[in-house]
């Protein structure tokens, strides 16, 4: 198998007098002048001329200079023409300076040159001239034109940082310095665990009593049997969850076993270290992004490998088949999504937004863009109760590329079906239910999707 030696025409300076010293030193070992040309990929011409040089003055009369024209010469365009051309493509848009064109194409660039200097130049030609200036071709970011970049800036500059503010501010509201003493045993194991249902819900009706039940919330009160009410209601999975159920288990205790006199002294410390370990569990507010996707059996934006002139081939499921998610994100990492069919409307919102703060223990300032979804009386009927739990703030209009749960989404489908494409919905299910899953556990992950230039103004400290 022949090697094919680059042009030394396009080799660096270094790289050619290096190229003239092997050559002498070839032809003073016996080597013809055809044969060092040969080895060197030079013409024998070069060869001879170089050979001549260094007899007639030695070293220093090998040639250290190119031949043929200067580089630059002969060019359609001069080099304060090309700086021109290439700052009305960085600052422009084809449609800002009057080309028909979306985009900056070579034929766009072409039309460009002959609007600014009347010069006609080959497609061709253009294309070398934009990957001279190192431009190469790249996948379009879609953007909207409806976007508002007045709004866009109040949003990076005005809006968000507040959000951040506020949300540093945010502490949960302490209980009452003398409501432990007043009442000791009853703070110490009276708990709530109320089921709220959305206004909007079409089974609830005003006068019915079982709707009306399930907005009342539901109180455990002291019995003999409380603490196997809380093992068998409450799973602590952290260290502040655990420090309340040992409080309430002292409690209990001391309230069973110690003489009343003595219960009085002994209950208010646990209540006050299960009151200090829930607001210090709930300082600070969280910012939640939010946002759709849907994942589709048949696709995989990804290419393969196949021989030239035939196309590769991906087998697909007959049918089209299709799963929707919802997810939030935050910049510690933390994930939480919902899997649906359908269409997003206000009931699926309102009954994720409810499956986030039962996950969730501290106060949340949401972030969703205004779809109809999002932006609605129920949804906003629902959240007015609950301002102490959870806020919500919308993205401008028409600018998903500020939220970080589209990278979130754009990783769904990239790799959803790496494995392979599903067969149908069952498996549809279990490959996102198993991606996201992942990502929970991954939160370095998560957080890079902050890392996008367009959403590092959320990424944090």
């Amino acid at each position: 198998m022949a090697i094919t030696l680059p042009d030394a025409r396009q080799l660096p300076d270094e790289v050619l007098q290096e190229l003239r010293l092997r050559a002498l030193r070839g032809l003073e070992m016996g080597f013809t002048q055809s044969e060092v040309a040969e080895m060197l990929g030079v013409a024998r011409e070069t060869v001879s001329r170089w050979w001549s040089a260094y007899q007639a003055f030695g070293l220093d009369g090998l040639p250290d200079n190119r031949t043929g024209r200067p580089v630059g010469s002969g060019r359609t365009l001069t080099d304060d023409q090309a700086s021109h051309i290439q700052q009305l493509i960085d600052e422009n848009s084809p449609k800002d300076l009057g080309i028909a064109a979306p985009l900056w194409s070579r034929r766009a660039v072409r039309d460009l040159i002959n609007k600014e200097y009347g010069i006609r130049m080959p497609v061709r030609t253009v294309g070398e001239y934009l990957k001279r200036w190192g431009y190469t071709a790249k996948r379009p970011q879609r953007h909207s034109q409806d976007q508002n970049p007045e709004e866009v800036r109040e949003w990076l500059e005005e809006t968000y940082p507040e959000i951040e503010r506020r949300a540093r501010e945010e502490n949960p509201e302490p209980p009452p310095a003398d409501a432990a003493q007043a009442q000791p045993q009853e703070a110490a194991i009276k708990f709530c665990d109320p089921i709220r249902v959305p206004a909007n819900d079409p089974i609830f009706k005003e006068r019915d009593p079982a709707a009306r039940a399930k907005l009342t919330p539901k109180v455990s009160f002291p019995s003999a049997n409380a603490g196997n009410r809380v093992s068998q209601q409450e799973t602590p999975s952290d260290t502040a969850s655990a420090v309340r159920a040992a409080a309430k288990s002292e409690t209990q205790a001391a309230g069973q076993q110690a003489s009343p006199a003595a219960a009085a002294q002994a209950v208010p410390q646990p209540a006050r270290v299960e009151a200090q370990a829930n607001q210090e569990e709930r300082r600070g507010a969280e910012i939640d992004f939010v946002d759709e996707t849907g994942v589709a059996a048949d696709e995989h934006p990804r290419y393969g490998y196949a021989r030239k002139g035939e196309r590769a081939t991906m087998e697909v499921p007959k049918s089209h088949i299709r799963l929707n998610a919802i997810a939030t994100i935050n910049n510690k990492g933390e994930l939480h999504y919902m899997t649906y069919s359908g269409t997003m409307n206000a009931k699926r919102f309102i009954a994720f937004l409810e499956q986030l703060l039962r996950e969730t223990k501290r106060k949340i300032f949401l972030i969703a863009d205004k779809l109809s979804a999002h932006d609605c009386e129920a949804v906003e009927k629902w959240v007015l109760p609950r301002l102490d739990q959870i806020e919500v703030y919308f993205l401008p209009v028409r600018a998903p590329e500020r939220n970080p749960v589209e990278y979130l989404n754009n990783d769904l489908k990239g790799n959803v079906h790496a494995a392979g494409l599903p067969h149908n919905k069952t498996e549809l299910r279990g490959h996102v239910h198993a991606f996201l899953h992942k990502l929970v556990d991954l939160p370095q992950r998560v957080m890079s999707y902050f890392q996008h230039p367009c959403v590092q103004y959320a990424a944090g400290q």
